[in-house]
């Protein structure tokens, strides 16, 4: 584990440009910094990570020394400086290699076959953030409590997608998790059941198993 480069509060490290875009757009800055930190889309990161789950993502992916709760206090109470701080760390480290499977490989079940497994489509039914949670928990072993507060479906769908190398786009994610969320967050849950966690072992690394 190593510490932070540039300090919460040390919002002109990378000059005036970083601290302002932090500060009059955070949740714009944030999804700048997961793209600089790992090549994702930066629309979809601006439609879909918040501070929190942004500061998560890139602290636990370059090993920063913190916790999950650590993530959310800073994230909800000072956002503007949780933005700052990401786009200075982003901008010092640059990105992480990911390692995923081939693209373009079909899901192991359609997205309205909630019924394929009972056990799943009840709990989503109940308790669709739950189930989202313990979907991505499953996935990449990151903190329950954290992803059922954090974490919302489209955002699961886009990782686990891309992930395991899952044909389909950002966009669609977007779509299906907004107009279907239960039937999607189902379909995830099965994937995940299916081809079983990735590995996190190294900084930025996602390796199938």
């Amino acid at each position: 584990m190593s510490d932070w480069n540039h300090s919460l509060f040390a919002c002109f490290d990378h000059g005036f440009g970083n601290c302002l875009y932090g500060f009059c757009l955070p949740e714009c800055a944030t999804a700048s910094a997961r793209t600089t930190y790992d090549t994702s889309d930066c629309i979809f990161n601006c439609l879909c990570v918040n501070t929190v789950i942004g500061r998560n993502i890139i602290r636990e992916g370059y090993g920063i020394e913190g916790t999950c709760m650590n993530d959310i206090l800073v994230g909800w109470c000072c956002t503007p400086c949780a933005a700052t701080q990401l786009l200075n760390e982003t901008k010092t480290r640059g990105p992480v290699t990911a390692h995923a499977a081939a693209d373009n490989q079909p899901w192991s079940s359609k997205l309205f076959g909630c019924m394929d497994d009972t056990s799943i489509c009840l709990y989503t039914y109940f308790c669709p953030y739950c189930s989202n949670a313990s979907a991505r928990t499953k996935f990449d072993g990151s903190n329950w409590v954290l992803n059922c507060m954090c974490v919302t479906p489209g955002l699961v769908r886009n990782m686990v997608r891309e992930a395991y190398g899952i044909e389909g786009s950002c966009m669609m994610d977007i779509i299906w998790s907004w107009c279907c969320a239960t039937c999607s967050i189902c379909q995830v849950a099965r994937e995940v059941q299916m081809r079983g966690p990735i590995n996190r072992s190294g900084p930025g690394a996602q390796k199938m198993v």
